[in-house]
């Protein structure tokens, strides 16, 4: 429930299986990042607040 799948309104076509492959696909790149310390909820804060963890999650940069 990291990312309130149960408030989500995609209800049409594909889009429900659509988003929780995406959300399967964030949360494995978040609990294999060892960047910063803490659980999945202070990953996704902190990727939500700076750019350059986001990056370094994803992997589009090397981490400090």
């Amino acid at each position: 429930m990291y990312f309130n799948e149960d408030r989500s309104r995609a209800r049409e076509g594909n889009a429900a299986v659509n988003l929780a492959l995406l959300r399967r696909w964030v949360l494995s790149l978040m609990r294999r990042d060892d960047t910063v310390a803490g659980g999945i909820e202070k990953k996704r804060l902190q990727a939500a607040w700076a750019d350059d963890s986001r990056e370094t999650i994803l992997g589009l940069s090397k981490a400090k």
